[in-house]
């Protein structure tokens, strides 16, 4: 994958978003309820600038959200 920003190679991906001295997931809350459920959410990061230069969740996250919209 090419940096958008910068044209570089060198871009680290699947790097989860997350808060290590907090308890709970950190990503989007796709329950139609408080307490629902939370996809992961991940960026592609660029190692040489610093870019995001995607933001998704996670393909199993997006199967179980898409099934509870039926």
């Amino acid at each position: 994958m090419e940096c958008k920003n910068c044209g570089s190679q060198n871009v680290k991906t699947k790097v989860m978003w997350g808060l290590f001295a907090h308890p709970g997931a950190v990503g989007v809350n796709c329950g139609k309820k408080l307490t629902g459920t939370t996809a992961s959410v991940y960026s592609d990061l660029c190692l040489d600038c610093g870019e995001i230069n995607r933001i998704y969740v996670d393909e199993k996250d997006l199967a179980n959200i898409k099934s509870q919209e039926k």
